[in-house]
């Protein structure tokens, strides 16, 4: 089965779902709007490369053994809310789709078509087109337990990024800064409520007269870093594991677009006194 264009939506939260877009030609073009449940990928943005032409003379394959409009699929049940994936394949004006959900059985062929774009994507994921990585360079506790932290987000991607300030985040307006907060201890033994939820006391950029405008525009290999001051509120001594949690839900302001999605920093330690 030939195509112009294939579109795989990777929906493990439906309100951000993953797109990767593949056209005949062998162009490839991924886009994360979120890394919680991928460490290994710890940035959101896009990705792109090209495919060979046995490889997409591969996935043509699999679309066609058997064809693809004659797999079952979960169209129609699938619940509000739930995971799923869809397939869409263009072929000039004519417009093939399906629906996978995780709750049914999943049929062997619909698998293998997964299968094979699940490992496209990891292919693509690759090559960082425009993206942003939060990374927390240092945490200082203070005597009245405040803590002040050091955020820093970077492109690493070789085009510019355009993505919220988080200095202007501080007002909560289409997007969020927030600290997480839980004990170190076994992912078996914790409880939802041992999640603390920390909204910053006052983000600063830390490039000198730099003004808080809406967007920031972060080049190839930039870094900019964040001084930010919250408290967690905690009266116990002992370890904890903090992550920020940076969100932007407007894709575009000003006539230019910019980064949307949910971007987590790295995990880190802190000995509370």
């Amino acid at each position: 089965m030939k195509f112009d264009r294939l579109e795989y939506i990777i929906a493990e939260s439906p309100e951000l779902p993953d797109i990767l877009v593949v056209e005949a030609d062998g162009r490839a073009h991924y886009e994360s709007h979120s890394n919680e449940s991928t460490p290994v990928h710890p940035e959101i943005g896009i990705y792109e490369t090209n495919l060979t032409g046995s490889e997409i003379q591969s996935l043509e394959g699999t679309l066609n053994t058997p064809l693809f409009e004659a797999i079952p699929d979960h169209w129609g049940h699938v619940r509000s809310g739930e995971r799923f994936r869809r397939i869409r394949v263009t072929t000039g004006l004519e417009k093939k789709e399906k629906l996978v959900g995780f709750r049914a059985p999943i049929d062997p062929a619909m698998r293998r078509i997964m299968d094979a774009l699940d490992q496209i994507v990891l292919k693509v994921r690759l090559h960082p087109y425009q993206t942003v990585l939060a990374k927390i360079e240092q945490i200082i506790i203070g005597n009245d337990k405040v803590l002040t932290a050091v955020l820093m987000l970077s492109n690493t991607g070789p085009e510019s990024v355009r993505c919220r300030n988080p200095v202007d985040l501080n007002e909560g307006t289409y997007g969020q800064l927030l600290f997480q907060a839980w004990s170190d201890k076994p992912r078996a033994d914790l409880r939802p409520e041992d999640l603390i939820i920390a909204n910053p006391l006052s983000p600063e950029d830390l490039r000198p007269g730099e003004n808080a405008l809406p967007f920031i525009e972060i080049g190839p290999g930039a870094k900019f870093s964040f001084c930010v001051r919250f408290s967690l509120g905690l009266q116990r001594t002992g370890r904890y594991l903090i992550r920020a949690f940076f969100s932007n839900s407007t894709a575009e302001m000003g006539g230019k677009s910019a980064l949307t999605g949910e971007l987590f920093s790295q995990t880190v330690a802190i000995d509370l006194p």
